[in-house]
């Protein structure tokens, strides 16, 4: 009988991971059918039935494409590192201070509210006034400009995840470190961002892939293609008459390298970051 339980239970683990597998290649799909049509001729894309692998692949034309489009590439690296700089500026000490400096409940709970509200507010309806505040301040076509627009996606969500995450550092530490005589910069540097590392590299990590992401500030914001982001590239390609797909195909990986590498290089403080946001410790 207790084998049977046993068995019974594996037949349901295996049920459930070969679910997994097919949703992830389902999902993984649409993906990989990018990357190899990037690496397909025109004679070979449309082919009926499809080739699932490029026959002869373009290696060519793929590295081409990269030195073509490698200053939008540049640009928008520029912009989401800065971006994630800017949202850490705002969103590690907010944090801290929502989490650990004994402000009002009411005063948490109104700034969480407004928090929460900003961040399910649609972004294409700040654009007009964020726009003409641009305008009169000469501020179109900066950098910096994009980079402080872009950190407004990331913003909202860092301070819930950061104040969630601090909120499981016990307060003996703080305590202990203000009886040893550490002013409040010293605890804060010392003692709260070290025990805090995985849920700033996530706040990072989604910093950095809202920036990278962004389209709607890189296209109102700029109309000097010195500095406009891949995004915009990928629609101007999108925009023209002829189009050519593996064309589009490569640059649509191009845009997703550095999001994978970013996500894969950071799992373990991403895991730590998302476990210690979902979890009230």
């Amino acid at each position: 009988m207790r084998s049977g339980g046993l068995s019974r239970r594996a037949r349901r683990e295996a049920a459930r991971r070969a679910a997994a597998l097919i949703l992830l290649a389902v999902m993984l799909f649409p993906v990989y059918w990018m990357v190899i049509s990037a690496l397909k001729t025109d004679k070979t894309l449309f082919t009926n039935p499809p080739y699932f692998y490029p026959p002869s692949p373009q290696w060519s034309f793929f590295w081409g494409t990269v030195e073509a489009y490698a200053h939008p590439l540049l640009n928008s690296a520029i912009i989401s590192l800065s971006a994630t700089i800017f949202a850490l500026l705002i969103c590690v000490p907010g944090a801290y201070a929502l989490a650990k400096m004994n402000l009002p409940d009411a005063l948490v709970n109104v700034m969480l509210v407004v928090i929460l509200a900003v961040q399910v507010f649609p972004t294409i309806m700040l654009v007009p006034p964020l726009y003409q505040m641009a305008t009169q301040a000469q501020a179109l076509n900066h950098y910096w400009t994009l980079a402080i627009l872009d950190s407004m996606y990331s913003v909202p969500f860092g301070l819930l995840v950061l104040r969630t995450f601090m909120l499981g550092i016990p307060d003996s530490l703080r305590e202990a470190a203000m009886v040893d005589g550490a002013t409040e910069a010293r605890i804060f540097f010392r003692i709260i961002i070290p025990n805090a590392k995985p849920g700033i590299a996530t706040v990072m990590i989604f910093a950095f892939l809202f920036a990278w992401g962004d389209f709607v500030f890189g296209l109102t914001f700029t109309n000097n293609s010195g500095i406009q982001p891949i995004t915009v590239s990928l629609y101007d390609v999108l925009g023209q008459n002829t189009q050519s797909w593996e064309l589009l195909m490569a640059l649509g990986t191009l845009l997703a390298i550095p999001a994978v590498l970013a996500v894969l290089g950071a799992q373990r403080a991403l895991r730590q970051g998302v476990a210690g946001f979902g979890v009230e410790r």
